[in-house]
């Protein structure tokens, strides 16, 4: 058994000793090709932005009830004093809200324009909406800002048709946050 495994073990060298071998000597050419080039250095700059928001014309809010109209309660001049296009966000926050208080049942509704007048209610699109139980509903374009551009946001209150009664001769103050990020030139 011994010189059957040796004769095997022989075969087999001697097999890879001839494949080595034809690789080495076989005729051709190895080659690999390399490119390289220096490219200059060159500086990224991002744009700077500046969301300012100063107060517009005053209102004299007339009051909501359940059901009713709603109602112009601020109206803000927003500022783009930046180098870069604004694409803005919103959020809104309120203490204390319930289910059984007015700051649980107001329905905020806000939205950007380029008229320094804002409409008596709320238009149909373009419109960020808020309430306790709906979240903020933003609008299907966010509205853009472009640098050194201003527009009116107006901002306005409304209560559902079933708002309870505890929410009558009641006060809520809703802090509504605008962030502004940089759009693609």
């Amino acid at each position: 058994m011994r010189g059957s495994t040796t004769a095997a073990v022989s075969a087999a060298s001697l097999i890879l000793g001839a494949v080595v071998l034809a690789v080495v000597v076989a005729p051709g050419t190895y080659g690999s090709f390399s490119s390289a080039t220096i490219v200059s250095p060159a500086t990224v700059t991002t744009g700077t932005p500046s969301l300012a928001i100063t107060t517009g014309t005053p209102v004299t809010p007339a009051g909501v009830y359940p059901g009713g109209p709603a109602d112009l309660i601020a109206v803000r001049t927003v500022t783009n004093g930046g180098a870069v296009g604004l694409r803005l966000g919103a959020a809104v926050a309120l203490a204390g809200p319930s289910s059984s208080n007015l700051g649980g049942n107001v329905v905020v509704s806000f939205a950007t324009q380029t008229s320094a007048t804002c409409a008596a209610t709320p238009p149909a699109s373009g419109l960020w909406t808020w309430s306790l139980a709906g979240g903020l509903t933003s609008p299907t374009t966010a509205p853009t800002l472009a640098s050194g551009a201003s527009a009116t946001l107006c901002v306005w209150q409304s209560l559902p048709a079933t708002a309870p009664n505890g929410t009558f001769a009641a006060s809520a103050s809703p802090t509504l946050t605008l962030t502004g990020s940089q759009t693609s030139p």
